[in-house]
């Protein structure tokens, strides 16, 4: 599901709404009986048209840690925040080498950022029961109801997963 929540994100980023994952993927719709084939499809043209980047989507470094009316920054604030980290837990404690990055690069964390890996939410045959992530979210010491300030991964596939998650 890593692509599938990537492509979902960059859709919502470049103003398409009307955007959903499909739970599960093709597997899933087949076991739901739901019609496929092998013919070639026409597909008819729409006249949908990219918006500009939605920036308001996006925090940046300078954002992160620009002082707000408390007189700290949101890096200084991490702590008290849901800033999320979706990479695997050895990545997030810096135990195992990044997915990614150059041979024998060994994973770290923004101070204050709190690790759900991927993996707590959705499996190999789709996103976890509803309550079964909250209550994982939960016992990361995240609180479910407030909002979701930042989530970041290596190259950005985990992360949009998480995001989607929150938009279920």
């Amino acid at each position: 599901m890593l692509w599938a929540g990537r492509a979902w994100w960059t859709f919502k980023l470049y103003g398409h709404d009307k955007v959903s994952v499909l739970n599960g993927g093709l597997d899933a719709w087949k076991s739901a009986g739901q019609p496929v084939t092998n013919d070639i499809v026409v597909v008819q043209p729409s006249d949908w048209t990219a918006k500009p980047f939605d920036l308001s989507r996006i925090i940046t470094f300078e954002e992160l840690n620009k002082k707000q009316s408390d007189g700290k920054s949101l890096f200084e604030k991490l702590d008290r925040i849901n800033y999320v980290d979706a990479r695997p837990a050895g990545q997030f404690n810096g135990t195992e080498p990044m997915g990614v990055a150059a041979e024998g690069a060994t994973g770290a964390h923004v101070k204050g950022a709190k690790n759900i890996p991927l993996a707590a939410v959705v499996t190999e045959k789709g996103l976890k029961p509803k309550e079964e992530i909250k209550r994982d979210v939960t016992g990361a010491t995240l609180t479910v109801y407030d909002p979701l300030q930042g989530s970041m991964t290596e190259v950005g596939l985990r992360a949009p997963e998480l995001i989607s998650v929150k938009n279920t």
